[in-house]
């Protein structure tokens, strides 16, 4: 398998951030008596914002599903810019490998530029990234290419050059249709069998980057 580069997602992923989101979702939710369940955001992790609107409203039934979202997302940034994320495991090692070995990288996420600045400079991230790519340059969020393609066209390469690491669904099946090699890395909800027929499984970069080592020196 040839790299030339890595594409994270980041909540869920780089960052612990997920359940963070999952608070927000559930407070917001309780506040105003919607039935927004910790189940339902498992399911709406690692979509774009469009993508998530239509998920809500066949979840739950809700006038302002709009509002709800702008509520939801005002209360995660504030919850969210609190404090720094907690960088999960395996993080720091891959993106170490990542540039001993030449390979670019990037950040494509759903999540507003001002959040994933944010995740970065608090915990000294920023620097190991060639670029940023947020789901607000793109006019389709995951499931839909759009932000991997993007990325990768920042980075220079071609999809096929390129791997994306994720930890939900959608993001995979974004990063398949826009013609990428796709990891998935589980975070809140775990791989079924229909992922797993589209993309290898890990349970952190860790176990990914030890196999692709034995891989290479086998290979």
């Amino acid at each position: 398998m040839k790299i030339k580069g890595a594409i994270f997602d980041q909540d869920g992923l780089l960052f612990d951030t997920e359940r963070v989101y999952a608070k927000a979702w559930t407070g917001v939710s309780d506040r105003h008596g919607y039935g927004f369940t910790d189940e339902m955001t498992r399911l709406i992790c690692g979509h774009g914002r469009g993508e998530i609107g239509a998920k809500v409203s066949e979840f739950v039934k809700i006038d302002d599903v709009e509002g709800y979202i702008d509520e939801v997302m005002v209360e995660a940034r504030r919850l969210l810019l609190a404090a720094p994320p907690v960088v999960k495991p395996g993080v720091r090692e891959i993106l170490s490998w990542c540039r001993e070995n030449a390979v670019k990288t990037a950040v494509a996420s759903s999540s507003p530029r001002d959040c994933i600045d944010w995740n970065l400079d608090s915990t000294s991230l920023r620097g190991m990234f060639d670029t940023i790519v947020s789901g607000e340059e793109v006019a389709r969020g995951k499931p839909n290419p759009d932000i991997f393609l993007l990325a990768a066209e920042r980075l220079g390469l071609a999809p096929r050059d390129c791997i994306v690491f994720e930890d939900a669904f959608g993001g995979i099946r974004a990063a398949v249709d826009a013609g990428c090699q796709a990891v998935l890395i589980p975070d809140r909800r775990p791989a079924d069998d229909e992922i797993r027929k589209i993309a290898p499984v890990f349970p952190s970069l860790s176990d990914w980057l030890d196999n692709f080592k034995k891989g290479a020196e086998n290979g």
